[in-house]
This record gives C-alpha cells, structure tokens and sequence, in this order.
C-alpha cells in the first residue's frame, strides 16, 4: 500500500464532465462526435443478450441500463 492511503471517495468520469454530450477532449482539441453503446451479457457463457446505443449526454449509461432492465425483466415475465 502506497502511503496516499486509500479513501472512500469516488472518482468523477469523463461521462459526468462538462462537454460530454460533444465528446470534447479539452482545450485547444477538436470536438468528436460520439455515441455510447451498452450491452446484457449473459453470464456463463459470454453471450450478448441485448444492447442499446445512445448519444452521450452524462446519463446515458444509467438511461441505457434502465432501458435494458426493463426490457429484459418484461421479457422473462
């Protein structure tokens, strides 16, 4: 163990930042236009059960989740 010890905080990522939803790396860069794909994988043996692709927008991963839970758990009902 180093001697910065460790800490409960979490880190902030680049989906959370300002200019997300343009996939601008940072000054003095060019903007990239981006999107932000998702997917189920079944388990035990690694197989895609379903996906989803959004536009970046700092909650597209949580929208993409919520998007395939609710799709997967109306299907298996």
């Amino acid at each position: 163990m180093d001697s910065t010890g460790r800490s409960g905080r979490t880190r902030r990522t680049l989906e959370d930042g300002p200019g997300c939803e343009d996939g601008t790396q940072g000054k003095g860069k060019e903007a990239k236009l981006s999107y932000n794909g998702n997917l189920l994988v079944e388990n035990r043996n690694g197989l895609i059960v379903n996906t989803e692709v959004f536009e970046p927008n700092g909650t597209a991963e949580r929208d993409a989740a919520l998007v395939i839970w609710n799709r997967f758990r109306a299907r298996s009902k």
